[in-house]
């Protein structure tokens, strides 16, 4: 079989944190109330009025514990690829990341070497869900902020020579 003249490439193992789990570490850590609060004192059609929000409800974000039930979860996976390095980035229709990322902020990937860092590249992966542009864009369009989620996609590392 050939793809784009060159023969298929099996794809490592990987797992999917799906997008419930984004929501389900909102709910859990309670910040959807924090981010309707941070919002409600500004101009939300102004993206220079959210900055200052977006960076708090995004370093909040980032402070927050993975729930202890995703983090059981995430950790039978990512042992079930036995562990090491692998590569975490966003899975998303193009409309998902229209409204969720900067360009030049966005990341394709990050690397992480073990559970710990996997935890952290998939909050940080969720954090442009707040970016003032993904904000501004939801309100732009009457959409909650609640519904903003994100897939994430984990794969084993395996480097190419």
């Amino acid at each position: 079989m050939l793809v784009y003249n060159r023969p298929a490439v099996q794809i490592p193992a990987s797992f999917v944190v799906g997008p419930a789990a984004c929501a389900e570490f909102m709910r859990q850590n309670r910040l959807y109330g924090m981010v309707e609060d941070l919002l409600s004192t500004v101009n939300v059609k102004s993206i220079d009025a959210l900055h200052n929000p977006a960076e708090q409800i995004m370093q909040i974000m980032q402070s927050m514990p993975m729930p202890d039930m995703l983090r059981i979860q995430v950790q039978d996976a990512y042992q079930s690829l036995g562990g090491g390095p692998v590569m975490v980035w966003p899975v998303s229709s193009s409309s998902m990341v229209f409204q969720s990322y900067d360009d030049a902020n966005r990341q394709s990937f990050l690397m992480a070497e073990n559970l710990e860092e996997v935890l952290a590249a998939i909050k940080t992966l969720w954090l442009p869900l707040f970016s003032p542009m993904a904000i501004f864009f939801r309100e732009l369009n009457c959409q909650r902020h609640r519904d903003a989620r994100m897939a994430i996609a984990v794969q084993r590392f395996m480097a190419l020579y």
